[in-house]
């Protein structure tokens, strides 16, 4: 106990304790033992053990659900993984299929071939004597290596097979075993030479097929640009810069800019050597700034720069990597935990902190890479642009100083050319004012000729006009004339009418009148036939209650009577005395045609006549049955009018 928990336990225990019993506090500040009772140790250490234990289980129940949360997360990432993997296989079984037609198309005899086939033809024969060159090398190389190995193989195996019961009692040939020791070295060695070739073929291969792709990428023009490693890149960049870049190589390579101004623009002539200069200042401009971006750029990316190539990492396991992450790029959810999870799977040997660090290191390489490429890319194009401005600059001066100087000849020729015509001119001007005088005098007879045949033509119009108008003025009255008649006639008719209506009015009112009367009496009628009606139900009713009365039964009450037979079932029990009626006589007697009546029926010898000829279904058949008249014409109740046209 501290010197702080000593003073708090006699603050909290001297108000408490020593206010029940202060002999205790005396007793413990003068060092005797207090008067507490003895504690039973082995009982506290059997609830301890019986809590440990408790908590034990608690903690493994937790590990266990743990260990199932982990599992079952794991199932989950395996899962989708495995959708992914499907996912990818399915892209590149496509891929494959493309590739494979593709190739198919190469062959002289494939469809949708164009007018160039010969030259497929000539192709496809170049790559099918490659493919043979290369089956008869892997032959080859099949036989050198791989059968020999196999050979090999079998004769161990068979000489084991032969000297198994010697090599088990102890019996050993040294110098053959040591034979046989040095031919298996000689081979393991040649294999590790063997392997070691194929690998920088692998090698060259590859570095092949990336600058043929990359060559696709970036094709080299005429204005001093190429396509190189690199490590020939342009000098703005350091040596540890470029060294770096071009050892990573899964991030391809970049274009090669030349520094200055190109040579072929010396070669262009330009009549202002002052011009000249400038625009070739422009290109030292350029470079300049685009240098000083790139210098800048690679100090942003230092800590990339410093840890190249490849951060350690081996060429393959950045090609892993690479294709790995690039197989996650589908997702959105989940990505980055998606493809760590399966990197730690490709690289067991790494450890999950070295991972991340190449994974920050291939992103800002990548960046990197990115704005490299687009910012040496902007240089070449900005080159170009320039290079097409101070070509086409050139150009124009060149053009307006040949101008210039073909001016100051045309000029003379000009002012020559302009006195000769000036005369000419001179002339012309006093031919055309004659002419131009005659054409005025001949203008003016011609006005006023034009001006009497228009005067005589609007006397002419005139003198019509005014017949016109006395024609029209006349119709005129004749009209008004005409329209008086008809408004006395129309007057005469109109009052005709009216009376006609008045009489009309005088008949209706007489026949409404008429009609009332006759309503009245029909209703009166009506009335007192219900009334007529009502007393015959009245007396039915009478009659009917006479008769019910009369046919009321009067049999006495008997209780025993239902159980007695009644009149029917003896009825039907008793004998009957009278003869029996044939079964076979109609219950009805039938009034109709016999056969003989139907058979003189004209209707039917006609078409039995027509059947017999085979021509009852034929529209000459059917019109005759339909138009052949009865012997004897029909009752007028059994003609039908409901089909007759009103």
């Amino acid at each position: 106990m501290s010197g702080r928990d000593f003073k708090n336990f006699l603050s909290v225990h001297q108000k408490q304790i020593g206010q029940q019993d202060p002999k205790l506090v005396q007793r413990f500040l003068a060092g005797h033992k207090p008067n507490y009772k003895p504690v039973d140790y082995e009982k506290v250490q059997l609830l301890t053990q019986i809590r440990k234990s408790s908590a034990n289980r608690g903690l493994k129940r937790v590990e266990k659900l743990e260990q199932n949360v982990k599992k079952s997360r794991e199932e989950q990432m395996i899962q989708e993984h495995r959708r992914l993997w499907e996912i990818e296989m399915r892209k590149l079984k496509e891929s494959e299929e493309k590739v494979l037609r593709e190739i198919e198309l190469l062959h002289p005899l494939a469809p949708n071939l164009n007018e160039k086939t010969s030259a497929k033809e000539e192709l496809y024969e170049e790559i099918t004597d490659y493919e043979d060159h290369l089956r008869y090398e892997l032959k080859r190389f099949v036989k050198g290596t791989v059968d020999t190995v196999l050979m090999l193989r079998e004769d161990l195996l068979s000489w084991l097979k032969t000297n198994r019961h010697k090599l088990a009692i102890g019996h050993h040939d040294s110098q053959q075993e040591d034979g046989i020791i040095k031919t298996i070295e000689s081979v393991k060695q040649q294999q590790s030479h063997l392997m070691e070739d194929l690998a920088d073929q692998r090698r060259e291969i590859e570095e092949e097929i990336f600058s043929m792709v990359y060559e696709q990428d970036l094709q080299p023009t005429d204005h001093g640009y190429e396509t190189d490693r690199p490590s020939s890149s342009c000098s703005a960049m350091s040596a540890h810069t470029i060294a770096s870049t071009s050892c990573y190589s899964t991030f391809g390579k970049l274009p090669r800019i030349e520094l200055g101004p190109p040579l072929h623009l010396n070669e262009l002539y330009c009549p202002d050597e002052q011009l000249r200069e400038d625009c070739l200042l422009e290109f030292d401009v350029l470079d300049e700034r685009y240098s000083i971006e790139l210098e800048t750029l690679e100090e942003q990316y230092h800590d990339v720069i410093s840890n190249m190539p490849n951060n350690g990492w081996s060429d393959d396991d950045c090609l892993r990597f690479r294709h790995t992450i690039n197989q996650y790029n589908s997702i959105s959810n989940n990505r980055r935990q998606m493809y760590l999870h399966r990197l730690a799977i490709e690289f067991p040997e790494k450890t999950s902190r070295d991972i991340k660090n190449f994974e920050q290191f291939a992103f800002r390489h990548k960046s990197l890479q990115r704005r490299m490429k687009a910012l040496l890319l902007a240089w070449r194009r900005d080159r170009e642009d320039l290079i097409l401005r101070v070509t086409a600059i050139f150009h124009e001066a060149a053009l307006q100083y040949k101008k210039k100087q073909k001016d100051v000849i045309e000029h003379t020729k000009q002012k020559f050319v302009c006195n000769y015509l000036r005369e000419k001119l001179n002339d012309y001007r006093e031919e055309r004012l004659e002419l131009m005088k005659l054409e005025a005098d001949e203008q003016r007879i011609r006005e006023e000729a034009e001006t009497r045949k228009r005067k005589a033509k609007e006397k002419k119009e005139k003198s019509k006009r005014d017949k016109e108008k006395q024609k029209i003025q006349e119709y005129k009255e004749r009209q008004n004339i005409h329209t008086a008649q008809l408004e006395e006639l129309d007057q005469l008719r109109l009052i005709e009418l009216q009376e006609r209506r008045a009489m009309q009015r005088c008949h209706d009112m007489e026949r409404v009148k008429y009609r009332d009367e006759v309503r009245t009496e029909k209703l009166e009628d009506l009335r007192q036939q219900k009334f007529n009606e009502e007393m015959e139900q009245v007396e039915k009713e009478k009659r009917m209650k006479k008769i019910t009365e009369q046919i009321n039964s009067n049999v006495k009450e008997d209780a025993n009577r239902i159980y007695e037979p009644t009149q029917t079932t003896l009825a039907h029990t008793r004998v009957e005395d009278h003869v029996e009626r044939d079964a076979k006589a109609p219950l009805f007697n039938v009034y109709t045609y016999n056969v003989n009546q139907v058979a003189q029926d004209k209707r039917v010898k006609i078409e039995a006549a027509l059947r017999r000829a085979n021509l009852h279904m034929t529209d000459y058949g059917r019109n005759m049955i339909a138009n052949a008249q009865p012997p004897s014409k029909p009752r007028p109740d059994m003609q039908s009018t409901a089909f007759n046209k009103t």
